[in-house]
């Protein structure tokens, strides 16, 4: 799977900024997979190889916005279990909400995110959830199997 990645362009060296604003020579990028639908469902299932393995316990399934959006939903489709999205932004409009889906306040969520480098995304991101109601148990970096129980 990591010579599909490569063949995509998945890992870049030169000068590159993260969000956090550090510079860094090799630049992992995951979005690019999304363009083959085989490397992209072996990625989903590689991940959810692992979250069975550590038998985590959750009731939604959340990819980290944007990038982590494919992978949460084939792990979704996956494993069976209920997806939610949050938003970036919040719409001025409709519902006005910052997560969409059906959820029960209470319940417990596994974010997904692409890449990790800051922590930052996942953490904007649990915070959404928990001013939801909803419980964030554990967090998943794709790349590097990381799990840490938040």
């Amino acid at each position: 799977m990591h010579s599909r990645r490569y063949s995509f362009q998945v890992f870049r060296m030169g000068e590159y900024y993260l969000k956090s604003g550090q510079m860094t020579p090799i630049y992992i990028d995951l979005r690019r997979i999304i363009s083959s639908p085989r490397t992209l469902r072996m990625t989903a299932q590689a991940l959810c190889e692992i979250i069975i393995a550590k038998g985590l316990k959750y009731d939604y399934v959340v990819g980290v916005p944007y990038a982590a959006l494919p992978l949460a939903t084939h792990v979704s489709d996956i494993l069976d279990i209920p997806m939610l999205m949050k938003r970036k932004e919040t719409k001025s409009y409709g519902t006005r909400k910052a997560i969409e889906g059906v959820f029960t306040p209470g319940n417990t969520v596994l974010l997904i995110e692409d890449v990790v480098t800051s922590g930052e995304s996942i953490r904007e991101t649990a915070e959404a959830l928990r001013e939801e109601g909803l419980k964030v148990c554990a967090l998943t970096g794709e790349l590097y199997s990381v799990y840490i129980s938040a």
